[in-house]
């Protein structure tokens, strides 16, 4: 599984906005299919290492995004009451005294 981008849609838009968008594909080598996933995306999409989401942030509403692909789901990673009620029982693996904590314990 990986992901794909094409700009050709946008080419035109691109020579008078200050931006260059591109829509998201999934790729699937092993069936042989593209799957368009995100359209007109100015910031890089990223699919995580399981292979199991793409996430991206979108400039315009100051926000990470995740899309989670077995649900055709998406979520707004850094809107407070969605993150903490996701993260209320996970732990944080990150360097750092802040995130090296559990959410559900004071």
């Amino acid at each position: 599984m990986a992901i794909g981008f094409s700009g050709k849609p946008y080419q035109m838009l691109a020579s008078w906005e200050d931006a260059s968008y591109r829509d998201v594909y999934l790729l699937d080598f092993k069936a042989g299919l593209r799957k368009q996933m995100l359209l007109k995306k100015a910031f890089t999409v990223d699919l995580s290492p399981e292979g199991k989401y793409l996430y991206w942030y979108e400039g315009g509403d100051k926000a990470w995004y995740l899309l989670d692909l077995a649900k055709s789901l998406i979520r707004c990673l850094t809107c407070l009451s969605w993150w903490l009620s996701i993260m209320k029982n996970m732990t944080l693996l990150h360097p750092g005294p802040i995130w090296n904590c559990r959410l559900d314990q004071g």
